[in-house]
This record gives C-alpha cells, structure tokens and sequence, in this order.
C-alpha cells in the first residue's frame, strides 16, 4: 500500500521522474492498489467489529474511487481539433460503407444523432450526478449497439454493418469527449475529494494498526 504511494510522489517532484516513467508508477499505482486491498481482505478475515473497519471501509471506497479514475482519465482528456477531424472522417467512411444501402446510412446517421442529444444533455447534469451519468450510459450502449446491430443487419450485409458499427462506436465515443472535456477538470476535481482523503484515511488508520500491533508483541 505504501508502494502504491509512490505515484504520488512522481506527480509532484520532478526529481522522482529520473526513477521511472509516469506510465510505469501509474501502472504499479493500479497493481499495488488491487493486490494490496486482497492482502487486507485476507487479513481482516472479514472480522470487523472493531475500529479495524474504519481502514477496510475506506479501502472499499479508495479501490472503487480508484477504478472510476482510471475511467474518467480515458473518457474526458483535454480536447483537440483532431477529435473533429477523426469525427468527420469517420462520418464520411460510413457514409462510402453505405452507398448501395442508403437505409443502412439513414438508420447510422439516426444513431449517431441521438447519441449526439444524450451527450449534449449531459451539461444539464449536476458535475457529481455527472459521474455516475457516464458510467451508467456507457452500460446502456452497450445494450443499444446490441439492438442497433440487429436493425442495420435487416438493411445491409453482415460484413458491412460490422464496419458501420465500429465506425459509429468511435464517433459516438469522440463526440462525447467534445461534450465532456471543457468540464473534465471540475470532473476530475471532484473525483479527487473522494479519492484522496480516503487515501489518507486508510494509510494513517492503516499506520496505526501496525503500530498498536508491534506494541502489543
């Protein structure tokens, strides 16, 4: 758990950077923060009747924090003018993919705009309702692409709906990012008051249990 620390270290002292890459101490970060918190689970033995719980519980929230960082780190990166490009192009593939199958392309363009209104109406969300929004729309698409793929399969061949699919799998994903970087800063902000003093939590408690146990031997 105190390995997992050193993350910390390489995001704010530059001369920790000569150790490793910032990729490297990420990657240790997530590893040490999924393997220690099952060596706590094993330890505690699921007894918590104690102040012990305090440590255990905080590690609960530090492990899922920590999965729904890691999520929104890939979802919402800062915005470049090369997402609206890649956007564009992928718009114009689908519609070459559907030239002899014009239903096809119109079914395409109707999923894509209304993907398009979800992410749009994101802005009306609260930012903390906003992060449970994401998650809970991402697992939503992936019942609709299921569906969607059953509809485009009655209008065009298997091999080209497969093609549309992906490509309207990557607008709607870029789209998305347009809507949800100008407020990722505030969103990952947010995501840091939960993640980080739970983090606190969980070392100091965690600290002391060692302590009171090394006394008592």
């Amino acid at each position: 758990m105190v390995l997992s620390m050193a993350y910390l270290l390489q995001r704010r002292f530059g001369w920790f950077h000569k150790t490793a890459t910032n990729q490297f101490w990420l990657d240790v970060h997530i590893m040490t923060g999924i393997v220690g918190p099952l060596f706590i689970v094993l330890h505690s033995a699921m007894r918590l009747t104690t102040w012990v719980s305090i440590p255990f519980w905080s590690m609960i929230a530090v492990v899922i924090s920590g999965l729904i960082g890691r999520y929104l780190y890939t979802l919402v990166p800062t915005l470049t003018n090369k997402h609206d490009l890649q956007i564009l192009a992928l718009r114009r593939a689908i519609t070459e993919l559907a030239t002899s199958h014009p239903k096809a392309s119109d079914y395409a363009y109707q999923i894509m705009e209304r993907e398009a209104a979800r992410s749009e109406g994101s802005w009306e969300i609260g930012l903390i309702p906003l992060l449970l929004w994401v998650v809970v729309d991402d697992l939503r698409r992936l019942w609709t692409r299921a569906r969607d793929r059953r509809a485009m399969r009655k209008l065009a061949p298997r091999s080209v709906v497969r093609q549309i699919a992906w490509r309207i799998d990557r607008v709607v994903f870029y789209e998305r990012r347009k809507e949800l970087a100008p407020r990722s800063k505030a969103l990952l902000k947010s995501w840091k008051r939960v993640h980080i003093p739970f983090s606190l939590v969980l070392l100091v408690t965690m600290l002391l249990h060692i302590a009171i146990a090394l006394h008592i031997v």
